[in-house]
């Protein structure tokens, strides 16, 4: 959304008929700690414009991609609730959770804590697994969900595919680990499923709310690398906005990954 804009929901609408042709979804991002009000269209009469404009805009396409609404980590249960059932009657295929945050968790010591911005990585971890969590739950998971937010390893995948995702993003860890992560994911997913008696990731998927987790499971674990750079605030890890993701569909152990810029 440009900041300047006089009439945002049109330019998503605009925006969202624009590369339709060319997508194989369409993330609306309406969580981006960087532009100033952008939040305040997860809420209220700024909410259902939004949905009113991407119906409409949807509903004339030839062909309409799937549309993810991309949530903050603040968003608290009240809000969070109110749009669920919003979206309920509109063209929104699932969310993506969750964007960067604003809050500085008291244990980063980060010389530049005080910046102003989106913060990534493992700080975020925690607050994006939970707003995962929390929205599986409302949904009953009837909802597609994205986890994103300090993912680094297979652990970590795992406890958001637990938690309910259904397919996971990364960001920060890429810049730190490489490309070579995403294989390190897949095949560490494959033997944690083994270990916990699941022939595919689909079946994973929400575990976490139907029984208690099994004692094999391991906390979502950051690495070193990334741990020294959260308390450093070095690098996209601290302040900024990635610029690379790789999506991994969670439909098998050995699923194949899409690289978006």
């Amino acid at each position: 959304m440009n900041k300047e804009s006089a009439d945002p929901a049109r330019d998503y609408a605009a925006c969202l008929t624009r590369v339709a042709p060319l997508a194989d979804y369409v993330a609306v991002n309406v969580s981006s700690p960087n532009t100033p009000g952008l939040r305040a269209w997860q809420a209220g009469d700024a909410l259902h414009r939004l949905l009113a404009a991407l119906a409409d805009a949807h509903a004339r396409l030839d062909r309409a991609p799937p549309i993810l609404l991309k949530l903050a980590p603040e968003i608290d249960d009240e809000v969070l609730g109110a749009l669920l059932a919003a979206i309920e009657d509109a063209p929104i295929a699932g969310l993506i959770l969750t964007n960067t945050t604003t809050t500085r968790p008291s244990g980063l010591i980060s010389r530049r804590r005080g910046e102003e911005g989106g913060l990534s990585g493992p700080p975020l971890a925690p607050r994006a697994l939970e707003v995962l969590r929390r929205s599986y739950a409302l949904t009953d998971g009837r909802l597609p969900l994205i986890g994103v937010g300090g993912i680094d390893s297979a652990e970590a995948a795992y406890a958001r595919i637990r938690a309910g995702a259904s397919l996971i993003q990364l960001y920060t860890a890429l810049v730190y680990r490489g490309p070579r992560l995403v294989g390190e994911i897949t095949q560490g997913l494959a033997r944690l499923l083994t270990t916990d008696g699941f022939a595919t990731v689909a079946e994973a998927v929400g575990a976490d709310h139907r029984v208690p987790a099994p004692r094999s499971q391991a906390a979502a674990s950051i690495s070193s690398t990334m741990a020294r750079a959260a308390a450093s605030g070095s690098g996209a890890c601290v302040i900024g906005r990635p610029t690379t993701s790789a999506v991994a569909p969670a439909r098998a152990a050995s699923a194949g990954v899409a690289t978006r810029a």
